[in-house]
């Protein structure tokens, strides 16, 4: 939605949208579908799995699909926490009313661990 308030990458966007291969889909569909039905898979293939023969020659190939594309899901959603950690930390540092290079949030290795109320405390005044 950021990247769309950019009004060249807006007319760019618009421009490929208004394509005929984009076959006037909407921007969305084109960004999370793919992922949508990778996930499905491990699904299709467990019923798939539990309507074959032990003995069929296809058993042992969906049984080794089932395995590849679990392990593949189960990457997916590493990947997306860890974008979707990485996205809150920059919510939380841009909504700061100041910025030092001493307070750098933004970084691979850090991660968005709670969230909650912040009460201050000093020694003069007591709880604030």
């Amino acid at each position: 939605q950021q990247l769309m308030k950019n009004e060249d990458f807006s007319k760019f966007i618009q421009v490929r949208l208004d394509s005929p291969t984009c076959r006037r889909l909407p921007f969305n569909s084109f960004l999370m579908a793919p992922l949508r039905r990778v996930v499905k898979y491990p699904l299709l293939l467990k019923e798939l799995i539990s309507n074959t023969q032990v003995d069929d020659s296809e058993y042992a190939e969906l049984n080794l699909a089932l395995q590849l594309t679990t392990e593949l899901v189960q990457e997916i959603n590493q990947i997306k926490g860890v974008a979707e950690n990485q996205r809150r930390i920059r919510e939380i540092y841009h909504s700061f009313t100041f910025h030092t290079e001493e307070l750098s949030l933004i970084d691979p290795q850090k991660r968005f661990i709670s969230e909650g109320d912040f009460t201050k405390f000093s020694k003069k005044s007591g709880l604030e």
